[in-house]
Order: C-alpha cells, then structure tokens, then sequence
C-alpha cells in the first residue's frame, strides 16, 4: 500500500470516527430528555450496529439516528424535539434535524412486514445496552439478523458490501437462535430473501452461518425459485432507483398485496404532511392525485429497468470483502 493510499485512509479514518462521535454525544445528551419526557424507543440501524458490533468507532460511518417510537407517543415526540430546536423535515415519514446538535433523527412507527402482534412481539424482545451513558432498548439478536436483511434486501434493494459486512459481524459475535430466526422468516415471508442476504454474507471465508440453515431456507417452489432470481438480478451493489416499492410488494403475503396498493395510492393525510409538507395539508386530494399520476409514470421506468437488468443479467459484486473504509454512508 502506497503511502498516499494509507494517509488517505487515515484521513477519512479520522472524518468518519469524528461525525460519529460527535452524532453519538449529541444522541446521548437527546436521549435524556426523551426519558424524561417517557417517550420509548428502539434504536435502530447504522448508531445501533456500529455501537453494537464494530468496537471502533471510525470503522463504520452512518449519517442519521434511526428510531422506532409507538404511534399515540409522535405528538408528545413533535412537541418535545420542536422545544429543543429541531426542525422538521419532508420525508415519508416523521424527521427532524437541529443544525445545533448535529443531529438527524429519522423516526417510524412500525415494520412494513409485520402486523400489529408482529410489532408488538418486537417491543417485549428489546434488549438493554449501555450507549453513551444511557440504557437504550434495540433489537434483540434474531429481531435484528432478519430485520438488517429485510431492510437491505428488500427496503433498500442493495446487497452491499457495508449490509455484507454489519451480517457476518452480527453472526460472529452474538449468539443467533436459527430455529427461531427460521421459524419468523417463515412467518413473515422472509425465507427467500433471508437466504438471499444469508448466502451472499456467508461466501466469505470466515463465515459463522450454519449450512443447514441455508438448506432450510432454499427456495423449493417455482415460485420462490423465480423470485431468488429476480434477487439476484436487481439487488446488487448497484441497486434500482425506486426498486425497494416494487421488492417489498411482491414479498406481501397474497391477501395483503391490495391492501398495500391501496396505502400507496391513497396514504393518510399524516403521510401527506411528512411527505408534501404544507401543500399535503392545505390540498390533501390535488396532492393524492398528482401522486398517483407521479406513482405511475415511476412505476413503468422502473419496470423497464428491471427488464433490462433481468435482459443483462450483471454479476453482483459482493462477495469481495472491502475495507470498511470505503464502505458508503447508510
């Protein structure tokens, strides 16, 4: 290695370990003020796996604070974050930032693949641990193998090197219950892109992942055998602009996928205000109407670029384990 490879390196080290440091004091100093308040959370993601896994702060950039709140607690959230000086963003869902601080926090209510019992479940398995002085509630270890692998594979529609990485890291130094794991990937119509994110991981070397987990998990059916094609055709390293809509669609359990039309085409005037803005609440139905008009033009680009990426068929460059230094921000 050059020694301008390595003083690049050592620079961006530096940046990475700084931004989370700083992010991370800040969410302490936050987290305080959300107990006392007796808003509950989960965190959740990129301030959760680094904490969590990676023991040296600068290996592992993330850019927001991820949070799961109960529902009847975002009025009690808004008012509170809006006291402390943060300002509300346009997203799909409630998020704030305080240029003070430092701060993103990007909040959401539920799980798309679980239903109310689901996410209930995921609240009584929370783990304790101990992050900036604070008790904080995350995932317990099976909640979170599928949830990071749903969340890449599906959410987000990219098998990267940063998702790769997080897995093996999470299957290594924690014990996982597969007969458990298993048993909700089933549940929730997970299998297939669980052994999708499970095989990719496990092709390095060193990987903890018990082979007959991934026999339990290969696809048997026609149909699921096609749908790990299509995985492995447009979740790659370079993902699909909008692909997640169309992945966590087809993966809804058949009674449901109406139903999940449905919340796109006519969403909660709550969505609209996270979503629009003012314009959401002042013209709810001109802007219902402008986004399904908006949905469908995005719905045939993006069918055809999955055409042709099913027509070129790229190799997915995953396999490979990278510096975590030059892993994107997530």
């Amino acid at each position: 290695m050059s020694p301008l490879t390595l003083d690049n390196l050592v620079e961006q080290y530096q940046q990475v370990s700084l931004s989370n440091q700083r992010m991370l004091e800040a969410f302490g100093a936050l987290v305080t003020e959300l107990q006392r308040a007796q808003v509950a959370f989960i965190l959740l993601k990129g301030a959760d796996v680094l904490s969590r896994l990676y023991r040296i702060r600068g290996l592992r950039p993330f850019c927001d604070i991820d949070l799961l709140v109960h529902a009847q607690d975002l009025s009690r959230l808004d008012r509170l974050l809006t006291s402390l000086g943060f300002q509300p963003e346009i997203d799909g869902n409630p998020s704030y930032y305080s240029s003070e601080r430092g701060l993103r926090l990007d909040i959401t209510t539920s799980i798309w693949y679980l239903n109310p019992d689901g996410l209930c479940e995921i609240w009584d398995r929370t783990i304790q641990r101990t992050i900036e002085a604070n008790l904080i509630r995350c995932m317990c270890t099976n909640d979170l193998v599928l949830y990071l692998t749903a969340y890449n594979i599906l959410h987000r529609g990219s098998c990267s090197t940063t998702f790769t990485h997080d897995l093996r890291l999470l299957i290594e130094r924690e014990p996982v219950d597969w007969v458990v794991v298993l048993e909700q990937a089933v549940r929730w119509n997970l299998n297939i892109p669980l052994y999708y994110g499970l095989t990719t991981a496990s092709r390095h070397e060193s990987s903890s992942i018990p082979p007959a987990v991934l026999q339990s998990l290969a696809p048997t059916s026609i149909t699921e055998k096609r749908l790990l094609d299509l995985l492995r055709a447009v979740v790659t390293d370079k993902p699909l602009l909008n692909i997640g809509h169309f992945l966590m669609f087809i993966t809804r359990p058949v009674g449901q996928k109406l139903r999940w039309v449905w919340s796109y085409l006519s969403p909660p005037r709550e969505f609209l205000r996270y979503r629009y803005g003012k314009r959401g609440v002042s013209q709810p139905l001109l802007t219902s109407v402008m986004r399904v008009g908006w949905l469908i033009a995005q719905s045939v680009v993006l069918i055809s670029h999955i055409l042709l990426r099913l027509l070129i068929k790229p190799s997915p460059k995953v396999a490979e384990h990278r510096s975590p230094f030059r892993v994107p921000l997530s």
